[in-house]
């Protein structure tokens, strides 16, 4: 065991700059990475967490107490990855920052040498006892997977339960399940698409021609209170749909005159389907009123009133549909994918030309709830973005590639919901 005196790799020196560009990079890594699994706010670089572990859970070699044993196993597996190491203490504490600084690029985070490496090391500082790590705070968890991808037990805890949902399916589920866990996650979302397309058919019908609609723009309107006019105005900021250097297109708009009786015929708004308990939404933004996305300024005033009425009886349907599942081994990988659907099911969300493939952006693009003339609704029932398919997909993706990570072999992490002034691990538990 490393004694008390012994200082850590991460209190003489830290390769701060190649961190912090590997930490960069990392954010623009989309397919496969963690972070896509579920949004969450201020979530931590897994190249950061990964280097600053190792920083702290090394010894210095120059440090005079460093253990013999763990300074002869790093001259041993070092230059597997990166050379013959120098004769010197500072020529090993140099080739350590070194490796420090290459594993937290993304591309060799599930590289098996590199892994091998950073588990023995781990293991040749503490040899008598697997380290734990504790994060009391764990959020999205990066703290606490980088424990398990580098050998330690891992325990985290957070207060929010969805924090903690994504919790138990990157530190319990995947490294339980393994890669079987994904087959199931496909098996079982493709059941629950079979049955919701039975029975959503009738709200999301066909066009003449057989196409299936992938999304429907939606306009709030404004009456022109000129006299003799009452002429509705959609409050539209772009008619574009795409806007591709090859395949431009554009809503052609079409006005027609309403109706004597001022509606042209059409129902009011909210009117039939509503499964969703109309319960009041947060107040916030005033002074003791709590951090809440408010959106009572906008007549938002309860929850239904950010669905359509199409929105909610689809959204309630899967939802129904996936607390049948509660007790396979896919349960809260299938909530984490109900989230991703209502988070693009809302009528805050809006329609996005610009993209590499145009879709429906989802509503938390930044971390508030702001207002949204025009709205964009997925089609549940497609394939397109804001499906139930399409999460099903992208989940199906972010759990193989776990896998691949070999996160599995490194063991199964605990979570638990607590609050971290009563924590539930007693005094001198981590190292």
């Amino acid at each position: 065991m490393i004694p008390k005196e012994c200082k850590r790799l991460a209190e003489v020196d830290f390769p701060i700059a190649e961190v912090s560009r590997h930490a960069a990079r990392e954010k623009s890594i989309r397919h496969g990475h963690p972070s896509t699994l579920h949004l969450w706010w201020a979530r931590r670089p897994l190249a950061s967490c990964r280097a600053v572990l190792l920083a702290l859970l090394w010894p210095d070699p120059c440090d005079p107490v460093c253990p013999g044993g763990f300074k002869a196993k790093a001259r041993e597996l070092l230059p597997q990855v990166q050379g013959q190491v120098g004769p010197s203490d500072e020529d090993l504490r140099r080739a350590l920052l070194r490796f420090i600084a290459n594993f937290a690029n993304w591309d060799l985070a599930a590289n098996r040498t590199y892994l091998d490496v950073a588990r023995a090391l781990v293991k040749a500082a503490y040899p008598e006892e697997t380290p734990l790590v504790v994060d009391p705070f764990a959020g999205g968890g990066s703290i606490p997977l980088e424990a398990l991808r580098v050998g330690c037990e891992a325990f985290a805890s957070d207060l929010n339960p969805v924090a903690c949902l994504i919790l138990k399916v990157m530190l319990e589920d995947i490294p339980r399940h393994g890669p079987e866990l994904a087959e199931e996650l496909r098996r079982v979302g493709a059941e629950i698409k079979r049955e919701a397309e039975k029975e959503l058919a009738e709200l999301y019908p066909k066009d003449e021609d057989g196409a299936i609609p992938i999304a429907y723009l939606w306009a709030r309107t404004v009456r022109c209170e000129a006299p003799n006019c009452g002429a509705e105005i959609p409050l539209v900021r772009s008619f574009w749909l795409c806007k591709k250097a090859n395949r431009k297109r554009a809503l052609r708009y079409k006005i027609i005159k309403p109706s004597p009786s001022g509606r042209g015929g059409r129902a009011a708004p909210g009117e039939g389907l509503c499964p969703v308990p109309d319960e009041p939404t947060p107040a916030g933004g005033g002074s003791g009123a709590g951090r809440a996305f408010s959106v009572q300024k906008y007549g938002m005033l309860q929850w239904g009133d950010l669905f359509t009425a199409r929105q909610k009886l689809a959204l309630a349907t899967l939802a129904r549909l996936v607390y049948s599942a509660q007790n396979s081994a896919v349960s809260e990988l299938l909530g984490l994918v109900l989230n991703g659907v209502v988070d693009r099911n809302a009528v805050l969300a809006t329609w996005r030309p610009q993209a590499d493939q145009e879709k429906v952006e989802h509503v938390f693009a930044r971390q508030a709830l702001p207002m949204s003339w025009d709205f964009a609704e997925a089609a549940c029932v497609s394939e397109s973005t804001g499906s139930w398919e399409d999460r099903i997909t992208d989940t199906v993706r972010i759990v193989s590639a776990s896998c691949r990570q070999t996160v599995a072999s490194a063991g199964v992490g605990q979570v638990q919901q607590a609050d971290a002034t009563e924590h539930p691990l007693p005094d001198e538990t981590a190292q």
